[in-house]
């Protein structure tokens, strides 16, 4: 056999080297790739198990809500007067208000009275003790007053706040 041409041969063997190296890169990427999908698959299906598990887990728990202050005003009572004319009855499916309509005082200024002091009794029992648990600044703004009233529920809120701060009640 004859070389008529050392650069065709040249040529010829050096697009063989690099044929076959880049065939045995292409298998070894190949390779690497099918071995890292079933890897990811394998994680995806472990991820997916863990999370149904957590899933089933959070709905078996049990929940509960932790109550920070309650304020409680009923007509005249507050707090726990309030259980104690419960307790007074002695019959947990009676009412406790009085059934003589006598009892009550018919005066409309005198219910708004009593209505008035019961909603501010019931927010300072309520939040007196918020600001030890809730740190965080809030403020209650309102529309605006031109009669400056105290009952309105900006004044209320800040009133029981500002209270629970300097330990008044």
């Amino acid at each position: 056999m004859e070389l008529r041409d050392i650069n065709s041969v040249t040529r010829l063997g050096i697009a063989g080297i690099l044929g076959a190296v880049l065939l045995s890169y292409s298998g070894h990427w190949w390779g690497k790739a099918i071995a890292n999908e079933k890897h990811e698959l394998a994680a995806y299906r472990s991820e997916i198990i863990a999370k149904n598990a957590e899933q089933q887990a959070a709905q078996a728990r049990t929940y509960s809500l932790e109550i920070r202050g309650v304020g409680l005003a009923v007509n005249d009572w507050h707090q726990s007067s309030v259980w104690r004319e419960i307790a007074k009855k002695s019959n947990n499916f009676s009412s406790i208000f009085p059934s003589d309509s006598k009892a009550y005082n018919p005066s409309l200024s005198s219910r708004e009275t009593t209505a008035d002091i019961n909603t501010r009794v019931a927010f300072q029992h309520s939040a007196g003790e918020s600001v030890a648990y809730w740190p965080i600044p809030a403020f209650a703004l309102g529309p605006p007053n031109p009669y400056e009233k105290p009952y309105r529920a900006a004044n209320l809120i800040n009133s029981g706040r500002n209270a629970a701060t300097l330990g008044k009640l």
